[in-house]
């Protein structure tokens, strides 16, 4: 088996690593020799596999098998809570998955200090002009992450969750010191690059004061208002309660992506779908063997 794989006296070596248990050291070292050994002796072969693998890349880049989910809600609805549990309860279905808070942070990086954050309106808002820039600056950021690190994820089977998104400048400006126009920020949002779903949490307000009291109670109410508009007016935009208890909130969500990720598949693989035999069809064989 060895002598298959590699050539000269490396396939002696192999084994030898083999049998004293040192064969993923030995294999750090090797690097593209077995690449060597399929084109010194299946050249034809190793060029027909390089080719299947270009067009499954581009198929992939093309339709990428992955998802991307936005979880969006005022302070204390349950955000948080409910992008760590569909992380971890879609974790099957996905071969790796990454958590992303509002922006991807491509450009100007800032470090998670986990500490909780008890008034987000307490830094002064920007300028006119800095808001603009820094509101390009967020769209650049996205467009950035999406074509160097979001997509490539997606093509492999990723999935992206985003505590937060774009869309929440829209309804809590302050937040972000943003002080521009509202049009432009509007305007902008149609440049950044849409999720596949975006969950719009929500609960009633002593729920939510309950858990936070970030915002005073008439701000809790503007922020819900607009939430709710959102939802009523964006493509996708799904609303969850939250107050109903955690467990049911995220039998929700999921049952949602899985209603959203069947149609795609069945679309993507209709031709496979269509050969597959039913379990009535092989009902019918086995009765016809018996």
């Amino acid at each position: 088996m060895a002598g298959k794989v590699f050539i000269g006296k490396l396939k002696a070596k192999v084994v030898e690593a083999c049998s004293n248990g040192s064969l993923d050291r030995l294999l750090g070292r090797i690097g593209a020799q077995p690449w060597l050994t399929s084109l010194l002796r299946h050249p034809l072969g190793l060029v027909r596999f390089l080719f299947g693998e270009a067009l499954r890349v581009m198929r992939r880049s093309l339709q990428p098998t992955g998802l991307l989910v936005v979880v969006l809600g005022p302070d204390g609805a349950g955000k948080s809570t409910l992008v760590g549990r569909i992380s971890r309860a879609l974790g099957p279905c996905f071969r790796r998955h990454r958590i992303f808070h509002w922006r991807p942070m491509v450009i100007l990086p800032q470090k998670e200090t986990g500490a909780a954050v008890t008034d987000p309106h307490h830094a002064p808002p920007r300028g006119t002009l800095g808001s603009i820039v820094a509101l390009l600056g967020i769209l650049l950021d996205y467009w950035l992450a999406y074509g160097l690190v979001l997509r490539p994820f997606l093509a492999r089977t990723g999935l992206v969750v985003f505590d937060r998104y774009y869309q929440d400048l829209l309804i809590d400006p302050l937040r972000y010191r943003y002080s521009g126009p509202m049009w432009l920020a509007k305007l902008v949002s149609r440049f950044v690059p849409a999720p596949d779903l975006q969950f719009v949490v929500d609960a009633e307000d002593d729920v939510i004061l309950s858990r936070k009291r970030e915002v005073p109670p008439e701000e809790l109410r503007r922020q819900r208002e607009g939430y709710q508009q959102f939802t009523l007016g964006a493509l996708g935009a799904i609303p969850v309660k939250t107050d109903r208890g955690i467990e049911r909130t995220v039998e929700e969500a999921t049952r949602f992506i899985v209603q959203f990720l069947t149609p795609r598949f069945q679309r993507r693989h209709a031709g496979w779908l269509a050969c597959k035999p039913t379990d009535s069809d092989s009902s019918r064989a086995a009765g016809r063997k018996q």
